[in-house]
C-alpha cells in the first residue's frame, strides 16, 4: 500500500516539474519572439533615415551643420550613429552644444546651441571671438564684421604664458560689457574695453570715442554716475573727452576732461 502511495506522489511531483519547465520554456519563447519582432520592426523599410531636421541655429547656415553631420541616409533608423554625429557637429567652431535624436518613422533631428559672442580679443597673430563664458571659441575671418566690442590691454603672449591670468582679465572685461548693457546703454556705442592688471577697466564709447575710466569694482554705480554726468553736461552743451570714475578713496567724485569747442563737431 505504501509503495502505491509513493508511486502516485512521485508521478505528481514530475507532473509539477514538467509544468514548471513548460512555463519557463514558454516565457523564453515569448521573450525571444518579442526581441525578434522588435528587431524586425526596426529594420522595416519605413524605419529608415530619410529626413534630417536642423534646429536651434541662428547665425549658422543649416547646410553647414548637415555637411559636418554627414547623416547616412537610407540606413535603418536605429542604426544611425547619433553619438558619432554629435561629435562631428561639435567640430563646427560656432556650435556650443548639440543633441541628435531619432524620431520614428524616418527622421533624424539635430538640435544645436550656438556660442553667444560678446567681444573679440587679439591673441598671437589672430583675433578671436569670446563667448559669454569667456571662452575663445574661434578665430575671426578676414573681412568679417562682428560688430562687437574689442578687448584690448591683454598682452597677446599671456594667453600661452599664463592662461589663468589672461582668463581673469577676459572675465573682468566681460563684466564691464555686461554692466554697460545692464545700464541700458546702446550696444553699438561700446567700441572697446581696455583692461589692465594694474589700473582695471577703461571703456571707449561712441565715435569719436569718449574714454571712461572705471577702474575696478562697483561698475553699476559708476555707470549710473556717468549717466548723471552726461545729463548735466548736455544741459551745459558740453561734451566729455575723458571721464574718471576710478577714485577708490572718494568713489562719489568724478573727474572730467572736456572736449575743446573745436572737437564738438560744430556744437
Amino acid at each position: 500500500m505504501q509503495r502505491n502511495v509513493r508511486h502516485r506522489s512521485s508521478k505528481s511531483t514530475w507532473r509539477q516539474v514538467w509544468l514548471v519547465v513548460q512555463l519557463a520554456l514558454a516565457c523564453v519563447a515569448s521573450v525571444a519572439s518579442g526581441l525578434f519582432a522588435y528587431r524586425f520592426v526596426k529594420e522595416q523599410e519605413y524605419l529608415v533615415s530619410k529626413h534630417v531636421d536642423v534646429q536651434g541655429q541662428q547665425r549658422i547656415n543649416a547646410q553647414d551643420i548637415l555637411e559636418y553631420a554627414q547623416v547616412p541616409m537610407g540606413e535603418p533608423l536605429y542604426n544611425v550613429p547619433v553619438e558619432a554625429i554629435q561629435r562631428a557637429v561639435l567640430r563646427h567652431p560656432d556650435v556650443a552644444t548639440v543633441l541628435v535624436t531619432r524620431v520614428p518613422p524616418d527622421r533624424i533631428v539635430i538640435t544645436v546651441a550656438e556660442h553667444q559672442p560678446m567681444a573679440t580679443v587679439a591673441v598671437g597673430q589672430g583675433v578671436y571671438v569670446v563667448n559669454q563664458e569667456g571662452a575663445l571659441f574661434r578665430r575671426t575671418q578676414s573681412g568679417e564684421d562682428m560688430d562687437l566690442p574689442v578687448i584690448t590691454g591683454i598682452p597677446r603672449g599671456l594667453f600661452t604664458e599664463d592662461q589663468a591670468r589672461a582668463q581673469t582679465l577676459v572675465q573682468e572685461a566681460l563684466a564691464a560689457v555686461r554692466a554697460h548693457a545692464k545700464a541700458g546703454r546702446a550696444q553699438d556705442e561700446l567700441m572697446e574695453v581696455d583692461v589692465e592688471e594694474q589700473s582695471g577697466v577703461t571703456l571707449r564709447l561712441g565715435n569719436p570715442p569718449v574714454e571712461v575710466v572705471l577702474g575696478r569694482g562697483n561698475l553699476d554705480s559708476k555707470l549710473t554716475r556717468l549717466q548723471a554726468l552726461e545729463r548735466h553736461l548736455q544741459q551745459r552743451h558740453e561734451k566729455p573727452l575723458k571721464v574718471f570714475l576710478d577714485n577708490t578713496r572718494h568713489p562719489e567724485r568724478v573727474a572730467v576732461q572736456l572736449a575743446a569747442p573745436s572737437q564738438l563737431g560744430g556744437g
